[in-house]
């Protein structure tokens, strides 16, 4: 516990490795789907989140008829 972490700044180091990333602004509703992933925010973004879910959702039940 007495410990700290090496590397303070992953953000920064994953952003020089060509990670591309959107958010919005702080206890902001946002989520976004890339594919099969859906992903959000923060717990504000809880609605928008399953919005995407359920439509995705859907749409794999649609898929298997």
């Amino acid at each position: 516990m007495k410990g700290k972490p090496k590397n303070r700044k992953i953000a920064q180091q994953l952003k020089k490795m060509g990670l591309k990333y959107r958010s919005g602004l702080p206890k902001a509703n946002f989520a976004l789907k890339d594919r099969n992933l859906i992903t959000s925010q923060n717990p504000f973004s809880s609605s928008s989140f399953n919005i995407l879910y359920l439509e995705a959702l859907s749409g794999y039940l649609e898929s298997k008829k």
